[in-house]
């Protein structure tokens, strides 16, 4: 109860999950449609102007606001946390997830996927066991018993989760901004999580890394790859290329990724539960 606790005030803390959700976040610049040389110049590493990766007049015009409200983003996370990171997300993955009920653990879970504590009713092929719940409730109606109603079901979302996620330094002292890639790069770990979940055992972040070499970024490969696991995991799982800036990950958000990290050794650490005032740790 107590690492629920500690794990909602942290998500309270980290504002719009915009790691999960890319349509949430306000202020993101769209380089889709990037001109080449352009963006050829940023993937080497290299200071570029906005004006050479967005080249059509309106089209830039639009960037600039755009990335004037990043930066007015940025500026207050910093104020607020002492550090407020910018990223360029390289590609946009889709698929569904069930959204747990009130009292569930906050991790959500994947539809058709089963977990390990699952019981046996859900391993079931789906329409047997709809079959057996019909036959269920038809007996109890013959018996002259209540029947009880139907529940529901999960509710079920659609998780839009930037994949490759690049740090980027912005200089918007000018008219014309810059963007410098800096020489790293890491994959959105909701996907990450999502798919170790789904028993995928591949490790994503070295198919990531490859893309960075001494002949340049080259991610498409790795997007190609991440995209055939997604698909093979994934329920409903799609790949899109689209390339956008934002800061997309919120400081406090980036707490509650590292709470997660633990949480299963933080449920069998003595000292956790001393802190959380078990007084039999």
């Amino acid at each position: 109860a107590a690492l629920s606790a500690w794990r909602g005030q942290l998500v309270d803390l980290g504002g719009v999950a915009s790691l999960d959700d890319i349509t949430m976040l306000d202020g993101v610049v769209d380089l889709t449609a990037a001109h080449p040389s352009g963006l050829a110049q940023l993937y080497a590493g290299r200071p570029t102007n906005l004006s050479s990766i967005v080249r059509e007049r309106n089209a830039l015009g639009e960037a600039r606001q755009s990335l004037r409200e990043v930066s007015a983003r940025t500026d207050v996370l910093a104020r607020q946390f002492g550090v407020a990171p910018v990223y360029l997300a390289i590609g946009v993955a889709t698929w569904n997830e069930t959204i747990p009920e009130d009292g569930e653990e906050d991790s959500l879970h994947l539809v058709d996927g089963v977990s390990p504590e699952a019981d046996l009713t859900a391993q079931i092929p789906h329409v047997e066991r709809i079959a057996a719940e019909h036959a269920a409730r038809n007996a109890l109606a013959a018996a002259g018993l209540t029947v009880p109603e139907v529940p529901s079901g999960p509710r079920v979302r659609t998780v839009n989760a930037p994949v490759l996620l690049r740090p980027v330094r912005l200089v918007s002292a000018t008219a014309d901004a810059t963007l410098t890639l800096d020489p790293t790069i890491e994959v959105n770990p909701v996907l990450t999580r999502a798919l170790r979940r789904y028993q995928c055992s591949t490790d994503i972040g070295d198919i990531a890394r490859a893309a960075l070499s001494s002949a340049g970024f080259t991610p498409r490969s790795a997007l190609a790859r991440i995209g055939a696991l997604g698909r093979q995991y994934l329920p409903g799982f799609e790949i899109h290329e689209r390339l956008v800036v934002g800061a997309f990950v919120h400081p406090g958000q980036a707490l509650v990724e590292d709470f997660d990290a633990v949480l299963e050794r933080s449920r069998t650490s003595a000292l956790v539960a001393a802190i959380a005032g078990d007084e039999g740790a």
